[in-house]
């Protein structure tokens, strides 16, 4: 006997349309399925057909739940294809991105992010309601709740599926896995998790938003007074962005690309954190004039680059370099690019030639999320920069290392980027820019205080805010970068923060009774005038000896005519390394006695044909063999670097090429 069989609405299910569980999924889905054809209509084709079969499956499918409507088979029920097309539509474009999606609206929770919030607890409220208080199968509710979960998540701001962040994300690790190249960039350093058009609007950072409140920008711009150039290493030698015109300098090239211009966007990005108008860190100094930013490409057009272009650029910048400090600028050069943990010794002697000179060098920590920091993260002469997220928490891709020296915001960073547009990249790539940018305030603010690598090294970790364990640690180094910090502590007044595997600070004891500790070389920077007085001296003892054709002695009778009878030279600035055994702060105190009282009423004599540039060369070989040999207690002290000016104004630089008395 034939039955006609058909489906009624559940006993225990409410009777009226608007309380049925029926309507309450499907209103869901016809929400979730328009949210989900409005997002896919700025992405692909095949996305915006499954959002709209999704949407027109939903609206049926309310209609008919509403009204109880009777079924007749499975496959003819309109909610079985509501259900099916919704899943279609959230599952198909990232089948595997739930765990991501689901991570992203925690990230979302822990940031404040009230829209995945709100999703994240809806979806939860009905698992529930399904699972105790109807005692039905979560097969049906399920679909809901994922696609619920999947839609509204794609919208908010920290889980962007429908966006293709994760496929694109995917795609571009496919990419780096076939790269061989030295340097490599990592996905989340170059694909956008959120491009931001060309708004006004769209000129906003959380980064310097932290950093540098705003009742503290007209600070910056009443106290700093020095000038300063940040060298921005990146894929990019030339921007054409409206918010990183101002202070550009011409930039440099140093790739196999024919196109100085960026073509990838993170040189962009990047120097738009430093620099950029409105969200710069340094934007103010910018304005001001005191700040100024050149690109230098050492990435091809597709992010990836070789240690031997990075070896020539820093090489080829050091006469850039050496003018711009001569002329009483200061250098900093951002690098956020890095590949493996080896340190590779060439580069390292060119970055330690232009650390001679006084540049300083911040570079990224790197993105494993693990121990060992990049190079040139963990070089010798280098700064490495870790990362923040919002929560001001480690970011979970930030590398870990006893070389971490600060973490700075690298997480969901918004900045310039190509065809004069806005986007955010994560990475410690967007939080080194932050530290270059802390690094030029603290140089403009105090100068010659901190020209040199150890001694802003030392300040930085100072002026640090402590996060994680106390003190220094190998995940947030010394801590994040302040600009308030910065502003309010003298160089001067700076305790000795130990070395880089110290966790602590051990600061200086007892002032009167300098501590005792091992060896190790300080380089510190000693400003003039400090005049040279000399003349030439016919004598064959000069003009037969080997290696030394000059001669010191201290003026006698009446200094004053003594002094008007020579040709004098005048020093402005003397870098000289130190072998210490004690603290910073009494070693500093002890180099600038030294070499000032060196130089007071000290004559020279040089051969025929010398000239003031010899004057100083051998005023600095004497200084190193009188300080070792006479003074007390014995200094022993390399000369890095000498700058001058003749009686006629003429620059004097001298460097690499210093003669150096032999060292016992």
């Amino acid at each position: 006997m034939n039955t006609k069989k058909t489906l009624v609405p559940p006993t225990d299910e409410p009777q009226s349309p608007f309380l049925g569980t029926n309507f309450w999924v499907n209103a869901l889905l016809f929400i979730g399925s328009l949210w989900g054809l409005q997002a896919a209509t700025a992405n692909t084709v095949v996305v915006a057909i499954f959002g709209l079969v999704g949407a027109v499956f939903a609206v049926r499918g309310f209609v008919v739940s509403a009204k109880f409507a009777g079924f007749k088979t499975w496959a003819k029920d309109p909610n079985t294809w509501s259900y099916l097309s919704a899943i279609v539509l959230a599952i198909l474009p990232a089948a595997s991105d739930l765990v991501p999606a689901l991570k992203d609206l925690t990230d979302a929770f822990i940031s404040g992010n009230w829209a995945s919030v709100i999703t994240a607890g809806l979806s939860f409220l009905t698992i529930v309601y399904y699972r105790f208080f109807k005692n039905k199968s979560l097969k049906s509710a399920g679909a809901g709740v994922i696609v619920f979960i999947f839609i509204f998540s794609a919208s908010s701001a920290d889980a962007q599926i429908f966006s293709r962040y994760q496929r694109q994300l995917k795609k571009a690790a496919k990419e780096v896995a076939k790269d061989t190249s030295d340097i490599v960039l990592d996905p989340i350093e170059s694909v956008p998790s959120k491009k931001n058009g060309f708004t006004a609007e769209a000129a906003t950072n959380w980064g310097v938003q932290y950093l540098l409140p705003a009742d503290l920008r007209q600070r910056l711009v009443n106290e700093c007074t020095n000038k300063v150039t940040i060298k921005v290493y990146d894929t990019a030698g030339k921007s054409d962005h409206a918010s990183l015109k101002q202070g550009q300098l011409p930039g440099a090239n140093y790739t196999t690309s024919t196109d100085i211009n960026d073509r990838q966007g993170h040189g962009t990005h990047c120097a738009g954190i430093a620099v950029g108008d409105e969200l710069g860190l340094c934007d103010a100094l910018v304005d001001k004039g005191l700040v100024r930013w050149k690109p230098v490409k050492i990435l091809g057009d597709n992010g990836s680059g070789s240690f031997d272009w990075v070896k020539t650029a820093i090489a080829a910048e050091r006469a850039d370099d050496r003018s711009r400090i001569a002329a009483g600028e200061f250098v900093v050069c951002s690098g956020s690019f890095g590949g493996g943990s080896a340190i590779i010794e060439n580069v390292d002697k060119e970055i330690q030639a232009s650390t001679d000179l006084g540049v300083i060098f911040v570079f990224a920590a790197g993105n494993s999320g693990t121990a060992g920091v990049g190079y040139p993260g963990c070089g010798k002469y280098s700064i490495a920069c870790g990362s923040i997220d919002q929560g001001i928490t480690r970011s979970s891709f930030s590398s870990t290392g006893v070389e971490v020296w600060a973490t700075m915001p690298g997480r969901n960073i918004n900045s310039t980027y190509l065809n004069n547009t806005f986007a955010s990249l994560s990475g410690t790539s967007m939080a080194t820019p932050f530290l270059s940018g802390a690094c030029a305030i603290a140089l403009s603010k105090w100068g010659g205080k901190l020209a040199n690598y150890q001694v802003m090294k030392n300040y930085l970790a100072w002026c640090c805010q402590d996060l994680g364990a106390k003190g220094k640690d190998n995940e947030t180094g010394w801590g994040v970068e302040l600009v308030k910090n910065i502003l309010d502590r003298n160089p001067a007044d700076a305790p000795d923060m130990g070395n880089p595997g110290n966790p602590g600070n051990p600061g200086n004891p007892d002032p009167g009774n300098p501590p005792t500790r091992e060896k190790r070389m300080l380089t510190f920077d000693v400003a003039g005038p400090l005049d040279v007085y000399w003349s030439i001296v016919e004598g064959s003892s000069l003009k037969n000896s080997k290696d030394v054709k000059a001669t010191v002695y201290k003026l006698k009778g009446n200094k004053n005519a003594a002094k008007a009878a020579l040709s004098k030279v005048t020093i402005d600035k003397i870098v000289v390394e130190y072998e210490s055994t004690t603290d910073i702060k009494n070693s500093a105190k002890n180099v600038q006695a030294a070499v000032k009282s060196f130089f007071q009423g000290r004559g020279f004599g040089l051969v025929s044909g010398s000239d003031s540039a010899d004057a100083v060369y051998w005023a600095s070989y004497f200084l190193e063999l009188i300080l070792e040999t006479q003074n007390k207690p014995a200094l022993k002290l390399d000369t890095i670097i000498v700058s001058a000016k003749d009686q006629d104004g003429v620059p004097i630089v001298w460097s690499n090429r210093l003669l150096h008395f032999p060292k016992n």
